[in-house]
């Protein structure tokens, strides 16, 4: 799971990203902190990764988006989706497959 480092005041903390986006242009961070590092796991060559959005006319804000991931090792495939626009912050769907605390 992608995790950000903000340091502040109090140091350094690590926060998971579906912690960091509170709500419409509101995230983890204060007023004195700063977002120093984004980790994202490295995607396998089994990976397959896509997005869409649906805006009135090229340009605009989009609507609603759709961001999905999925990986087939052979067994199982497992998949992952968040809907990035849909609500005031980043939501993972989690009847595709549960957010890994």
């Amino acid at each position: 799971m992608a995790r950000s480092t903000i340091a502040g005041p109090q140091g350094s903390r690590i926060v998971r990203a579906d912690d960091f986006f509170k709500g419409l242009f509101e995230t983890a961070l204060t007023a004195r902190d700063v977002l120093t590092a984004i980790r994202i796991p490295a995607a396998g060559a089994d990976t397959r990764v896509g997005f869409a959005e649906f805006a009135r006319r090229h340009g605009d804000y989009a609507m609603v988006g759709l961001a999905a991931c999925a990986r087939a090792d052979g067994q199982a495939p497992r998949a992952m989706s968040a809907w990035p626009i849909s609500a005031s912050a980043p939501r993972r769907s989690a009847h595709i497959m549960p957010s890994r605390r």
